[in-house]
């Protein structure tokens, strides 16, 4: 904050600035540190509605080096919206400067005011907590009352009121209409709302004796009934609108109709992804964060950035059941999946991972005693598994998350119901014998090992499809080898329960004493670029406890080697370079909070995808990463590419008549047309197209459209006759949640609506 600081100046668009001025108040009671300083300027108008096309401009300056403590983004209001600007709490004198504007002339401009800055400003307490109060008049030609300027000091012990601190917009069942908002009374004293209301997306107004204690919550609802069902306890409501999956905005008003809080939610970032249809609400991680951006909020059960778990089972376990695959396990031959199956003497126990081949299972097949009284290459090509396991008394989990570890493929069942396969070659009921010649299909060829270390492939099953319960319950495995002489089998398993439900009530579970940075407006520029070009990725950091660094990671993958997130590549393979926003290139703007580094242009080659991601941290320690771990897209990611070239090509090539005859499309008519990549792995790509066992498995990619990459999507075949018979290569492609593709008609016009899948 020295002399160094840019100009304090801000575009005004059309306004007509009308009258300067200035105050400055003496802040010498507060320590130097963390506190950040917040400014609200409210106006009321006393006259004449017209007078509510004015507004206002303020820039706040340390009196002695004037330079600015706010970031300009947020400077310019209109009349009867209250207005915040936070910066560095700091010792001495502080000036606040302001202008008022007029979107047209004035037929009688303001006169200069009369103002008088109260010498010794004392805190008084308002809707949003404890201000320092400078009390001054305008006296245009008509009046304007200024009611206050307010400097909020967020002192220990003092609080602000009420806050929106939870939102639940998209529940994961459609059937049970759960949504609710939830407010908070972050101070020290019990708030009346008899009167308050709830405006804009959803309307409702507080009862009578509507008094929320000190430290407390109250929750809304939309369907109070199915609230009650799902949460234990009857909510206020319900209310008139809705929450909107693709976003809302929702007003808290006080009795006198002034805003006490707004949000403004969207799904994706910078805001939490998994709120939409996943189950989990929106939480605020620190009522006293600016509670509009994106940033201050996180999926509930995602603390720290991390989803919250509870380990039912873990990899290496020793005490798995299993039997070798030389016959039926049972009779009927599902009765094995239940709890209530009786084990015979074929079942031993052992520990994981059970199989052969790559010297690191645990229960190797190939030796004694396991290998008596043959091994299980060329001898038998399945293994059966059981393990009990125990879920507490108390809620249950939102969804399991199993991480398997197999080689070659597998059919997973939780309490005889399956909730998932991994590299089988269709969805049929398997036998013991299935993938032996004569027999049904089996597994594909997968590694269980990459250089050294497991490849994990996880299975996200939701409580209900598991018939999950608290006590005991059961997961059993059917594994394959993908031939009987095949030259390895390994399976391993670990579950995990995951708790993303919302808190209505209780304390936010992804609530922080020491909150991150504020990530937002990611961006690389040009948005698809050629060979050879330098690419400039900026981002928009800050935090009240200032930032201390913010870094930038990018990987790159190249054509035909795409690194799907299961891959161990896709963890290792980052290169780090320091973002900066100290006005030395390629930084523009000294202190602005915007951060610029540059990947350089060695590094973009034709068709490279280049992926990238923001770390942060703050000065006290506090980091965060984006995108969140929430975002099924965890990087950005931007694509090389110098364009479509000419092509030609004939019906019939080599023929001597008409169909022979090579037809050619310069490169000027082939990039008039719209262009989709498909990025994925070449035995992916193969398998899906031309290998019948593969009929409708999902595989990893990224499609990349209008700029734009979508990755991390999954793809499949579409049609079985028509592919692998007539051999027409037909997708169905699936993109992630708050990922979707906005695609264009044929006058490239895009569509009023996203696309999930196509």
């Amino acid at each position: 904050m020295g002399s160094t600081c840019p100009p304090c100046t801000s575009a005004t668009n059309s306004f007509t600035e009308l009258v300067p001025m200035s105050i400055s108040a003496r802040i010498s009671d507060v320590p130097v540190g963390s506190d950040p300083l917040v400014m609200v300027m409210r106006v009321q108008d006393t006259t004449e509605p017209e007078a509510s096309g004015q507004g206002m401009l303020c820039d706040i300056f340390r009196a002695t080096s004037s330079c600015r403590l706010c970031d300009p983004e947020s400077f310019l209001t209109l009349f009867r919206h209250p207005w915040f600007c936070s910066a560095h709490l700091i010792h001495g004198w502080v000036t606040v400067r302001w202008r008022v504007f007029s979107k047209s002339e004035l037929e009688t401009p303001f006169r200069l005011p009369y103002i008088t800055p109260v010498p010794a400003p004392s805190l008084v307490h308002g809707p949003r907590g404890a201000f320092m109060m400078l009390s001054f008049t305008l006296l245009p030609h008509r009046l304007v009352l200024f009611v206050a300027i307010l400097l909020l000091l967020t002192l220990p012990g003092l609080r602000a009121a009420m806050v929106i601190n939870e939102i639940h917009y998209s529940p994961s069942d459609k059937t049970r209409p759960t949504e609710f908002i939830e407010l908070l009374n972050f101070s020290d004293s019990p708030v009346n709302l008899s009167g308050w209301r709830l405006t804009d997306a959803v309307q409702f107004t507080f009862p009578s004796n509507t008094l929320v204690p000190a430290q407390q919550t109250v929750v809304i609802a939309g369907t109070p009934s199915s609230f009650l069902t799902n949460f234990g306890f009857a909510p206020l409501g319900p209310w008139v609108g809705r929450l909107r999956r693709s976003g809302a905005n929702i007003q808290l008003r006080d009795t006198t109709g002034l805003v006490v809080d707004e949000v403004d939610y969207r799904p994706g970032f910078p805001w939490p992804t998994a709120a939409r249809g996943e189950g989990a609400s929106i939480e605020l991680i620190q009522p006293t964060l600016d509670n509009s951006l994106g940033g201050s909020w996180r999926s509930s059960g995602y603390s720290q950035g991390i989803v919250s778990s509870n380990s039912y089972l873990a990899l290496q376990d020793p005490s798995w059941r299993f039997r070798k695959g030389t016959n039926e396990a049972s009779i009927p031959t599902n009765a094995w999946r239940f709890l209530s199956f009786v084990e015979d003497g074929s079942w031993q126990t052992a520990q994981a991972p059970i199989g052969f081949g790559d010297n690191d299972d645990k229960t190797d097949l190939s030796k004694p005693p396991w290998n008596v009284p043959t091994p299980m290459q060329n001898n038998y090509i399945s293994l059966y598994l059981r393990r009990p396991f125990v879920v507490p008394d108390g809620p249950l989990p939102t969804r399991l998350r199993l991480r398997v570890v197999i080689e070659d493929g597998c059919v997973v069942w939780i309490n005889g119901r399956e909730v998932g396969r991994l590299n089988m070659r269709d969805k049929l009921e398997k036998p013991f014998d299935a993938g032996l010649t004569g027999r049904p299909l089996g597994a594909v060829a997968h590694k269980a090992v990459s250089g050294g270390r497991p490849v994990i492939q996880e299975l996200l099953v939701p409580t209900r499809s598991a018939d999950l319960a608290t006590g005991t319950n059961l997961i059993a495995i059917h594994a394959f080898n993908s031939s009987l002489n095949g030259l390895g089998v390994s399976i391993d398993c670990a579950i995990l329960g995951e708790v993303a439900d919302p808190t209505p009530g209780s304390p936010n579970a992804t609530q922080v004493a020491n909150a991150p940075p504020q990530i937002r407006q990611v961006d690389h520029i040009p948005l698809q670029p050629a060979a050879s070009n330098s690419v400039t990725i900026t981002a928009r950091v800050t935090d009240p406890d200032r930032v201390g660094s913010v870094m930038l990671e990018y990987q790159a993958v190249d054509p035909g080697r795409y690194i799907r997130k299961s891959d161990a590549a896709y963890l290792t393979n980052w290169i780090s370079l320091p973002m900066n926003d100290e006005g030395v290139s390629p930084d523009l703007t000294r202190g602005d909070g915007l951060y610029t580094a540059v990947i350089p242009a060695g590094v973009q080659t034709h068709r490279r995808l280049v992926r990238y991601r923001v770390v942060a941290a703050d000065l006290l320690g506090a980091s965060v990463r984006v995108p969140y771990p929430d975002d099924p897209q965890p990087n950005f990611a931007y694509f090389v590419y110098d364009g479509v070239p000419g092509w030609e090509g004939a019906f019939k090539p080599g023929d001597a008549g008409v169909q022979g005859r090579v037809q050619r499309f310069p490169s000027d008519l082939m990039r008039s047309l719209p262009v989709y990549h498909l990025i994925a792995n070449e035995q992916d790509v193969n398998r899906s197209q031309y290998d019948s066992g593969f009929d409708g498995v999902p595989m990893p990619g990224a499609l990349v459209y209008d700029g734009r990459v979508h990755d991390h999507i999954t793809f499949h075949n579409r049609g079985e006759f028509s592919t692998y018979v007539s051999g027409k290569n037909k997708w169905r492609l699936h993109f992630n949640n708050t990922h979707e593709l906005q695609a264009r008609d044929n006058r490239g016009r895009p569509y009023d609506e996203t696309w999930d899948d196509i």
